[in-house]
Formats: C-alpha cells, structure tokens, sequence
C-alpha cells in the first residue's frame, strides 16, 4: 500500500495480519481482537525495518485496543482508555 505522511509518498508499505488474541485493557477487561504487524517509516521518532503491533478489536467496530512500537529511545505502548459512540456495544469476554 502507498502512504501520503507530510506531503511525501511511501511505496510499498506493508499489513501483515498475524492472528487472533485476547488483549486485557487497563480496566482489567478482556476484549478479543484482530492482530497485525504494520511497517513503520523512519523519521524523527521510528528506526528503519521496525514494525508496529496492532491489535483492534475483532466486532463491527475494528477500533485499535492496544498499539506497540519501538522508537529511537525505548518503546511506546498504548492502550484505549475509553470507547464512546460505536456502532455495536463493545464485548467483554469476562
């Protein structure tokens, strides 16, 4: 896929669909979701050939739960902290 990010065009940037797992939000709650890998461009905050884990959840809604990347100086892990408006309510599985 192509990606326009700052008025300049990446070629070639990749999905790649790992699987289904179980994340446990911040609220203790566990939400079945839809993993993937995405390709990252370098820059000022990402290294070059590293990807991002992305996991959104597996119902009508597909929103992001929970993202992880490498950057420059560590890691980021971020997590929704809450959902409002979606098409379908959210299902917990416990």
């Amino acid at each position: 896929m192509n990606v326009i990010l700052d008025k300049e065009i990446f070629k070639d940037l990749y999905i790649i669909y790992i699987g289904k797992k179980k994340i446990i939000n911040q609220n203790n709650k566990e939400i079945d979701c839809i993993h993937f890998k995405v390709n990252l461009i370098e820059g000022t905050i990402f290294k070059a050939n590293e990807s991002m884990n992305v996991f959104v959840s597996n119902d009508e809604n597909r929103i992001p739960i929970y993202v992880e990347a490498e950057i420059l100086v560590g890691a980021i892990r971020v997590y929704s902290k809450s959902i409002k408006g979606t098409k379908v309510p959210i299902k917990y599985l416990n």
